[in-house]
């Protein structure tokens, strides 16, 4: 739906380290047929484009609200403080709401007064979110290919979910998420090596030429097509077949996506515990694992 003054209903703003929770919301904005901006959906038309001068169109000029999804990442990057300021501008001019700011954490932006209500992302599933999108935009009831409900209401799984691609996806994104946090810390004079080949990732954090950690990740083998499994540690890398945790990906109706279920025997701190994460969640996780890890070896 594109209204006569917008050609776009909402923008979605983002850092890259957020992808995996903006995309969903997107998916299902476009699902309830809902003109979002979002990059991955206007892949050809921004093909040549000085993107630059295009993007302060659309975040200035073209869409009838702005969400920024604000995070440290968000705060850090360039493009997003761009397409931020570009909406800024409007927000200034603009006599009604048009910034509807969504947080993963409490990184401040200049210009965004501490006095605006925003929606909290770390207690909100991408559902949700969009779900409140829709009820800004007039249209609450609106179905969606993830059948969103209000807060507390079961999200059905989609019909279509495949866990065999899920943890193909899920190991592209943690792949992408570990690399990016590792390549932080050849400024602080570590060595990094970091490879995605097929459904497998590997990463080795080093120094004056030792291994300090190591981290393999791959599709199950013995443990079942979809199962991730898992060996990281101090040190150089696992034996063949060693793992230190194995998860599966499966359809959380209370959050409204996917995640994996993950059996933790010794990857994470706490040993022999279940855990339930979003692949950016167990990015995250990970990364605080190496990070501890790095610090102890000094």
């Amino acid at each position: 739906m594109v209204s006569k003054s917008n050609e776009y209903d909402v923008a979605l703003s983002f850092a890259g380290e957020n992808r995996d929770y903006v995309v969903q919301v997107a998916e299902i904005l476009r699902a309830a047929d809902i003109s979002v901006f979002f990059d991955d959906f206007e892949t050809s038309d921004l093909w040549g484009r000085d993107l630059a001068v295009h993007f302060d169109e659309v975040y200035r000029r073209k869409a009838k609200y702005v969400v920024p999804f604000i995070s440290r990442h968000y705060a850090e990057k360039a493009w997003p403080r761009h397409e931020f300021q570009s909406a800024l501008a409007r927000a200034v001019e603009a006599r009604e709401t048009y910034l509807l700011p969504v947080r993963f954490d409490g990184t401040e932006l200049p210009g965004l007064r501490p006095t605006i209500m925003y929606l909290d992302a770390s207690q909100l599933a991408p559902a949700e979110v969009a779900q409140r999108i829709l009820e800004k935009l007039g249209r609450p009831n609106e179905p969606s290919a993830l059948s969103v409900g209000r807060p507390g209401t079961p999200r059905l799984k989609p019909s279509d979910f495949n866990p065999y691609a899920e943890a193909e996806i899920a190991i592209a994104t943690l792949a992408k998420q570990l690399a990016a946090k590792a390549e932080t810390l050849r400024g602080l004079g570590y060595g990094v090596h970091a490879r995605e080949h097929g459904p497998e990732f590997k990463l080795r954090v080093m120094r004056d030429g030792r291994t300090l950690y190591s981290l393999d990740v791959w599709i199950g083998r013995d443990w079942g097509e979809n199962t991730l499994c898992f060996y990281g540690a101090r040190g150089a890398g696992s034996s063949p077949g060693a793992t230190n945790a194995h998860g599966t990906i499966e359809w959380a109706r209370d959050r409204g996506q996917a995640v994996v279920k993950l059996m933790n025997m010794s990857l994470l701190q706490k040993m022999a515990t279940d855990y339930v994460f979003t692949t950016q969640e167990l990015a995250e996780a990970i990364w605080e694992v190496v990070v501890a890890a790095l610090e102890e070896g000094e």
